[in-house]
């Protein structure tokens, strides 16, 4: 513990998480179990000490936010800062610290979305086939690898925007049914603002003092124009708002 209290980045990694020091552990705690030829981390210790110290490092729980990963991620930077320093260990910290980084670019191979139960990241990232280890051709794919996971994030935020639109609008639909009652028919449907269509809304979050309207408002605006022109297709659509 008192190793483990030193600098945060003791491990020069980039990109390193919780999951992916706990499935270093994990590994060298119980290689048997995810097919590792090698003697488990413990061994030394005698079988009372052993029982118990696996059975309080290797558990997993499906929880997301478990202590589980922080503990082994807690026991992995004292073991490197044990170690670190010592002329007579930096072998085994350079092994240390490059099985780190292979986990941290299988995972992002494996589970970049961080969706995986952890004893699935595990099995999954001990799987993977891919050239891990050839720094070059990893250079290369670890950039396609962060485009391709960027792409689906704006994806998957353009589809949460989508949702997000129709749901308000919904909310504001009988507002917008009741303004375009109050004009006379055969009359062009005017008025429709910004500041208008905010106040049926709830909270803040849809204009910028800097900016004016949000990207939100402005779509919903558009919606609500199409929506005008659907109830009465023969007025003139809504001039746009300042």
């Amino acid at each position: 513990k008192l190793a483990a209290q030193g600098d945060d980045d003791v491990f020069d990694v980039p990109g390193w998480t919780h999951y992916s020091a706990s499935a270093v552990v994990l590994a060298m705690l119980e290689p048997a179990k995810y097919g590792i030829t090698a003697p488990s981390l413990f061994s030394p210790l005698d079988a009372a000490d052993r029982d118990w110290y696996l059975e309080k490092y290797t558990g997993i729980s499906t929880s997301r936010n478990s202590g589980h990963n922080s503990n082994r991620t807690i026991l992995l930077k004292g073991l490197f800062g044990s170690l670190f320093g010592d002329r007579s260990h930096e072998e085994l910290v350079a092994a240390l610290r490059r099985s780190l980084e292979l986990m941290v670019r299988s995972l992002m191979i494996t589970d970049p979305c961080n969706e995986l139960e952890h004893g699935q990241q595990l099995q999954k990232a001990l799987a993977c086939t891919e050239s891990l280890e050839d720094d070059r051709a990893w250079s290369k794919l670890g950039k396609e690898l962060e485009q391709r996971n960027k792409q689906d994030w704006r994806a998957e935020a353009d589809l949460w925007g989508s949702e997000e639109c129709d749901r308000l609008f919904e909310m504001m639909l009988p507002h917008l049914r009741s303004f375009a009652e109050e004009h006379p028919a055969g009359e062009p449907i005017s008025g429709l603002t910004y500041s208008l269509m905010r106040s049926w809304l709830p909270g803040e979050g849809f204009s910028s003092k800097k900016k004016g309207a949000s990207a939100m408002l402005k779509r919903l605006w558009v919606k609500a124009e199409k929506k005008l022109v659907e109830w009465a297709p023969a007025l003139p659509p809504a001039s746009t708002p300042e």
